[in-house]
């Protein structure tokens, strides 16, 4: 209950922060602070229905805080989330460099899910405007991510099995 509460605040201030602040930084392209701590609940959490809750609560918040219609974040975060807590048990080594590339996959996945719903429901886009925003908001939100790393590692909780080493 406390980490659910804690993990909550932290996404709700990484929300506001991402549209409030950084809304007015770059015209380019907004990074999004809450993929990497999605990612980090996706690969290191053993809870799977706390994962796709608080996805579904990232998603939510992005849904606030954008331009598109409510609904597309919350979907394609929380289908995003479900993928990658899926394919988790593939990644053997958890760090660093695994972490970076499922945040850059992430995120253009669920930018891609969200941009395919928006052009079924009737939106219209340019794709050179498009390609362009999407590769500055998937390069933004790699720099931010590389500071929240120790971040994520910190609220990770140690399974038992990594707390003591079994000796053969």
């Amino acid at each position: 209950m406390k980490r659910g509460i804690l993990y909550w605040l932290i996404f709700l201030l990484a929300g506001l922060l991402e549209s409030s602040l950084l809304a007015g930084w770059s015209s380019a392209g907004i990074p999004a602070l809450l993929v990497p701590l999605l990612v980090s609940l996706a690969l290191w959490e053993e809870d799977r229905v706390f994962v796709l809750v608080l996805a579904a609560t990232a998603g939510f918040l992005q849904d606030l805080v954008c331009s598109y219609p409510l609904g597309f974040h919350f979907l394609a975060y929380l289908l995003c989330a479900q993928l990658l807590f899926s394919l988790r048990r593939l990644f053997f080594a958890k760090g660093f460099v695994v972490w970076l590339l499922s945040v850059f996959l992430f995120d253009l996945t669920s930018q891609l899910i969200v941009t395919v719903l928006f052009l079924m429901f009737g939106g219209s886009l340019t794709g050179s405007a498009f390609a362009l925003r999407l590769l500055w908001h998937l390069l933004y939100t790699l720099l931010w991510a590389v500071p929240l790393y120790p971040l994520c590692r910190l609220l990770r909780i140690r399974r038992p099995s990594e707390r003591f080493t079994v000796l053969e």
